[in-house]
């Protein structure tokens, strides 16, 4: 496993952590499958309580394309909370413990993290930049930090 591969399950595990700490329900690398373009759409984490929130992360620890890729995140996003309904897998359907849940997420949030972000780029995003070109009102683009202080503060 890669250093910055690494560095993203470091990440997924800490905020596994602080959600299960303060409450929340959830599934971890939930699969939504027949999303935008007929493709499956992997989320980091589904929240189903209180209410059902999908979190993306996407940490970027040296500089790369990780920071260009959160506009088509934006739109897979925007794709999958149009939806009345969505049926989210979890588990492997090789080993039969598969399991589906039909669920409504209300919102999402992109959680970025990692110190190789261009921080100006960065700052655009989490200010709200994006919203001129991709409209997505249900969509929250945050730091890490400010997410886990929602996190932490039973907020999301």
């Amino acid at each position: 496993m890669s250093a910055r591969t690494a560095s993203g399950k470091t990440f997924e595990t800490m905020l596994s952590a602080a959600l299960r700490h303060q409450g929340y329900k959830y599934l971890e690398q939930a699969r939504v499958p027949n999303s935008l373009a007929g493709r499956q759409h992997t989320v980091d984490f589904v929240i189903t309580f209180p209410e059902v929130v999908f979190v993306s992360l996407k940490w970027q620890g040296s500089s790369g394309t990780v920071e260009e890729k959160v506009p088509f995140e934006v739109v897979r996003l925007v794709h999958l909370l149009s939806q009345k309904e969505l049926n989210v897998q979890k588990g492997s359907k090789s080993k039969k413990n598969l399991t589906e849940t039909k669920l409504r997420p209300q919102k999402a949030y992109i959680v970025l993290a990692g110190t190789g972000w261009n921080q100006s780029l960065k700052d655009w995003y989490i200010s709200g930049g994006l919203q001129t070109y991709l409209p997505h009102s249900n969509i929250h683009i945050i730091d890490f930090y400010d997410f886990m202080n929602l996190v932490n503060s039973k907020a999301l």
